[in-house]
């Protein structure tokens, strides 16, 4: 298992949301995403958007499987806003 603590660089709506989804979907690893003490299946886009997170909340993403390393890699990238689609 990888975790990884960070700060929100986008507010999880939908558009953000749907990018974490379709990133976490290309892995077989399970994906959580952490905020607001709440957690959600960072392959569920109604789950991301009900964590309620914005820009600037602290948030916990871990991976757990095949290709954790690159998933949490892309996947904290969307959510830090390093990755713009």
């Amino acid at each position: 298992m990888k975790e990884s603590r960070i700060t929100l660089g986008v507010m999880l709506h939908a558009r953000p949301a749907g990018l974490v989804s379709r990133a976490a979907k290309k892995y077989s690893a399970a994906i959580e995403i952490v905020a607001n003490g709440k957690s959600a299946d960072g392959k569920s886009i109604i789950a991301l958007m009900s964590l309620g997170a914005k820009n600037g909340d602290e948030a916990i993403v871990r991976v757990d499987g095949d290709g954790e390393s690159e998933a949490l890699k892309e996947i904290t990238a969307i959510l830090t806003g390093e990755k713009e689609k």
